[in-house]
């Protein structure tokens, strides 16, 4: 790639504004290709124009609902001057936009067109495939040749692997059709690229022989400009303290379950088990499932705000009917144990041989020194003896306490029905606060809404990670990456890690500051860790890993198919067999292309008519260039 007159294209799947890493991505690497290759070549971004004003407005926003793909053209050459740092390169870089569409069952972008008819088959030279498995999943109509298609138009084709789509189906309940994701997917790869990158070795062997892993991502120059966060400037010091603005911990990403959110919940109940509370964190990002995983972390809303349903409510007044307890003991004990009670007095009436008759008529004829046998006299006595036990009075003792047990346990239990009542419409409804107190069926979206204990957890929508400047633990539990990037802008920004060991995360285990966990016990051991401590500053070496500069030299070399493998393939009867594949794939047909206008990028008019006035010169009219380029598929 290094070589002149070289005609490099990088075609992917999305494009700004719409933050996604297939939109990023391409376009770094896009912009460090052009500072890195001969002045003699260029390089081209083709990204995909949505057609539909709607799909637009859904992944853009608002304001970003460009009318021209010139006008959205500006906005993302201005972020890359801004943003990237590469005003320079961004001038010089080539825009290709091809007619696209938003498939909302998807949640992806397909190109209505096949893409290879918009590039001159004199400049097809080398295709950079940003997800070539989604670029050629639905095959597109066109006037090419049958036998016209990526690795037979250019010379070199590389694909860069992003994402495991297969476990993707799968995490969304498509287990029947994951399968099938996977096979396709494996199928288009091998048949169209002469060399694949994959990311990280969480992804599946797609073509074996012709594949590298290799990290050939990096992160923006800002993020590696930034100082390393202390407890000082972390906004909080212990993990029980939400006084400020901003918490210590934080996560920042797409909100889909398949994050790890179900993992960082039960972080939160261990964390809570071992210190007595759970730890604040604020989660920036938006996605399809925010509501449910809010829900999870603060658990359901109240039946009724602002009205508690009891006994006083009119449907309820019978019960207001019922005789209140006015003895001191039940309004002392409550129903309790009362340690004022005498509860031998009733122990000995029931313990002594005579009938309750004859103990009454005992009682009433001892005698007394006055001789006065009055029923007050008698009752006088029997409080000042305490070996005086009077039946009739233990009896009218049992009768009132047992009507007022019976008051108590009637309330109990209409208590209980109620707030089993209650709690059952707020597990299936949600109530709104109007004149009618109306209510919809809303079932909980997950076990974790029946919390008792809400999680301080906050959520503070879509943010540029590159300002979350305080905060120094970023918790990123997610099993589902081929690669993160807001993990090695973390990194790149010093601060703590807590990572998965997993196959997704090798690249950043070099890294001092990413604390590795094995359980949930042990995440919750690395993030007190990480609370009680500040972050290592990275060294100069360990940085300029995570920069673009790196990353794009580590995708030049491993773009590079040897001679021998190239000849090995070809003895094993490899190649044949990808040409058949691609042969077979290139016959069939989703859907077709319409007439759509394509929409070149900006480029300096002076040169498009110097590069005219070259002549035999010129890459575009000198057959004989060819043979300074090495064969289709070989090193370059």
């Amino acid at each position: 790639m290094t070589l002149p007159h070289r005609r490099i294209y990088v075609i992917t799947t999305a494009s700004l504004p719409w933050r996604t890493g297939t939109a990023v991505n391409p376009l770094l690497r896009a912009l460090y290709l052009t500072r890195y290759v001969h002045p003699t070549s260029r390089v081209t971004l083709v990204v995909p124009w949505l057609t539909n004003e709607e799909d637009r407005r859904k992944l853009y926003g608002g304001s970003n609902c460009f009318e021209t793909a010139d006008a959205q053209e500006e906005w993302v050459r201005h972020y890359a001057a801004e943003s990237c740092g590469c005003e320079a390169e961004s001038d010089v870089m080539d825009v290709l936009w091809y007619p696209a569409v938003y498939k909302s069952n998807f949640g992806s972008i397909f190109p209505t067109v096949d893409i290879c008819t918009l590039i001159p088959a004199a400049e097809a030279d080398v295709a950079v495939l940003e997800e070539p498995e989604h670029l050629n999943w639905l095959k597109v109509h066109s006037n090419l040749s049958s036998e016209d298609y990526w690795t037979s138009r250019f010379k070199h084709v590389v694909g860069v692997v992003h994402t495991n789509y297969e476990h993707y189906a799968k995490q969304a309940g498509f287990a029947v059709a994951a399968p099938a994701i996977g096979v396709v997917s494996t199928l288009v790869i091998r048949a169209y690229c002469h060399r694949v990158i994959k990311l990280s070795g969480v992804l599946p062997s797609f073509a074996p022989g012709k594949e590298v892993v290799c990290n050939v991502h990096g992160v923006r120059s800002e993020f590696l400009e930034i100082p390393a966060p202390t407890s000082k400037s972390a906004s909080a010091k212990s993990p029980s303290s939400n006084d400020s603005d901003e918490n210590s911990i934080y996560f920042i990403g797409k909100l889909v379950w398949a994050k790890g959110f179900d993992i960082m919940l039960n972080v939160q109940e261990k964390f809570r088990k071992d210190t007595g509370d759970y730890f604040p964190i604020d989660i920036y990002g938006g996605g399809p499932d925010e509501i449910a995983i809010g829900r999870a972390f603060h658990g359901r809303p109240q039946l009724i705000k602002g009205k508690t349903v009891g006994v006083e409510d009119e449907q309820h007044k019978h019960l207001q009917a019922l005789p209140e307890a006015n003895t001191e003991s039940e309004a002392e004990t409550n129903g309790k144990y009362d340690p004022k009670f005498d509860y031998s007095r009733s122990s000995s009436v029931f313990l002594n041989p005579l009938s309750l008759r004859e103990q009454s008529l005992e009682l009433s004829q001892k005698p007394s020194n006055d001789s006065d046998t009055s029923s007050d006299h008698i009752e006088t006595v029997v409080k000042e003896n305490d070996n005086s036990r009077n039946p009739l009075s233990i009896l009218c003792d049992f009768r009132d306490r047992s009507v007022d047990t019976s008051i108590s346990t009637s309330k109990a239990v209409y208590n209980i029905a109620d707030k089993t009542i209650q709690a059952g419409l707020a597990m299936t409804f949600s109530f709104h606060n109007n004149e009618d107190n109306s209510m919809t069926f809303d079932p909980p979206q997950s076990r974790y809404e029946l919390r008792r204990h809400p999680v301080p957890a906050t959520f503070k929508g879509v943010k540029d990670h590159a300002l979350l400047t305080s905060t120094k633990i970023f918790l990123n539990p997610s099993l589902s990456e081929v690669l993160c990037t807001t993990t090695a802008e973390a990194l790149a920004m010093n601060k703590f890690v807590i990572i998965p060991h997993h196959a997704s995360n090798e690249f950043f285990f070099q890294f001092p500051n990413a604390l590795v966990y094995t359980s949930v016990a042990d995440c919750v051991a690395k993030l007190q860790y990480a609370i009680a401590n500040d972050p290592p500053t990275l060294p100069p070496n360990l940085k300029k890993l995570l920069s673009w500069e790196a990353a794009t030299e580590r995708f030049i070399t491993s773009s590079i198919v040897a001679r021998g493998e190239e000849r090995i393939r070809m003895e094993k009867g490899e190649m044949k067999t990808d040409q058949r594949i691609a042969w077979i794939h290139s016959k069939t047909k989703f859907w077709g292309g319409g007439d759509h206008q394509v929409k070149r990028g900006r480029r300096d008019e002076s040169d498009k008519k110097g590069e005219e006035k070259k002549g035999e010169d010129s890459y575009h009219d000198d057959d004989d260039d060819d043979d300074d380029m090495p064969p289709r598929g070989c090193s370059l």
